[in-house]
């Protein structure tokens, strides 16, 4: 019993532990894009999917643009993704030299500020307003209004135009220039005034477009801006509507060999942040808690058997039946009262008969009956069952009994006995 107590102990503490770890951990909305987050804002699933998708070779790499450029490859695309872009002289000298040998590269950031002196390699500033928050998205149905907001693409072959819903908050980033330059648009919102939309239709202008997604040609290569980076994520991979998007914008790449770079990510952890992550990270910390587990089986297997005094051993009693047959003959010899012993056995004897084959043999009147009874029921002769039944009347009433009368006797009626 102790040990099936002790084995389902632990099989509970395991079933807890297994799913506890299974367990999905909250989502963190907050943009990591690296390659192994599979959090909403994270590129794990985004880069299997994509490199699934494309006929070209796709890849992540840690590798900054002065690194991809001394590789000295064939032209090819080249993802940049980062929170706060900062590029340094050398990372835009870079970029710079790639585009005039026909790579393309793409700017997947949410702000991008390079410094002054820098200005003339790429003449246009990313800002970004906030983040994605779903408290935001949920305000604005609790008050019955709509979260979603409408980006077109423009009819820029060889796709044509169409709108693609999504949530407002992903549309937070926008462009600033700092000179007159001339590019591509090939994505855009369309920002009317509000009060205005509701009273009267407006015919919109170049002004109430933004571009999000624009495209410009330097040297022989192509750089193209995105200022929505967050639907470049895992999140906008396995969102219906925005899918289509993401590969509209890749299929500005042609055939070209896709790379994504992390190279100007911050090195944050992509792991979950669960508490127990927390101290699985912390090498200290991590034994800690091996530890504690360990000593919590061990309190289990120690104390999971019941607490109480020692149950003494009872040996079973002894058998004196045998002794007790003994004592009752000794004292019946001793004082050799056959008279006695005959009438214990007779009523024995009669009282076996009466409850076997429902016959007196103390009846005078029924004792042709009895005979006849005794004599099918055992089959002996009528006359040794009357010989013995004469004998039992007339010793039962004798005054004094010999003890070859006595056995001859009780001979006689075992063997009666012992034929019924």
């Amino acid at each position: 019993m102790n040990r099936k107590f002790v084995l389902g102990v632990l099989a509970f503490l395991v079933f807890v532990f297994v799913l506890q770890w299974n367990a999905p951990s909250k989502f963190v909305w907050q943009p990591t894009y690296l390659h192994t987050d599979r959090q909403p804002f994270g590129c794990a699933v985004f880069d299997s999917l994509v490199q699934s998708s494309l006929s070209q070779d796709y890849s992540v790499t840690n590798k900054t643009l002065p690194q991809l450029l001394s590789e000295g490859k064939q032209p090819r695309a080249i993802m940049v993704n980062a929170i706060n872009f900062t590029p340094t002289v050398t990372d835009l000298k870079a970029m710079k030299q790639l585009l005039r040998r026909g790579n393309k590269i793409m700017l997947v950031v949410h702000d991008y500020r390079p410094e002054s002196r820098c200005v003339d390699v790429i003449p246009v500033w990313i800002d970004s307003y906030g983040t994605f928050s779903p408290r935001m998205v949920q305000i604005s149905l609790q008050q019955m209004g709509d979260p979603m907001d409408t980006l077109w693409w423009a009819d820029q072959k060889p796709y044509q135009k169409r709108m693609f819903r999504v949530y407002y908050p992903l549309m937070s980033g926008g462009f600033e220039y700092r000179k007159r330059i001339e590019c591509d648009t090939l994505l855009q919102y369309r920002k009317l005034d509000i009060e205005l939309a509701d009273t009267q239709a407006m015919q919109p202008t170049t002004e109430d477009w933004q571009p999000k997604i624009i495209s410009m040609r330097i040297g022989k290569g192509t750089l193209l801006l995105n200022a929505v980076p967050q639907l470049f994520t895992n999140y906008g991979i396995l969102d219906k509507d925005i899918n289509p998007l993401i590969f509209r914008t890749i299929s500005q790449f042609g055939n070209m060999e896709v790379v994504r770079t992390q190279a100007y990510l911050p090195k944050l952890s992509s792991g979950s942040n669960s508490p127990l992550s927390y101290f699985l990270e912390k090498e200290p910390l991590r034994w800690a808690v091996y530890l504690a587990l360990f000593g919590l089986l061990l309190f289990f297997v120690f104390t999971a058997r019941r607490r109480q005094r020692v149950i003494p051993v009872v040996t079973p009693p002894e058998n004196k039946s045998l002794e007790f047959v003994k004592l009752i003959g000794t004292l019946y010899h001793q004082h050799h009262d056959n008279r006695d012993l005959l009438t214990k056995k007779c009523n024995y004897f009669a009282e076996t008969i009466r409850r076997s084959i429902m016959a007196d043999i103390m009846a005078d009147e029924e004792q042709r009956e009895t005979v006849t009874l005794i004599t099918n029921h055992t089959g002996l002769t009528r006359q040794e069952v009357e010989n013995t039944l004469l004998k039992i009347r007339k010793l039962k009433d004798a005054a004094k009994i010999s003890d070859s009368e006595l056995k001859e006797l009780v001979d006689a009626m075992d063997k009666i006995l012992n034929q019924l």
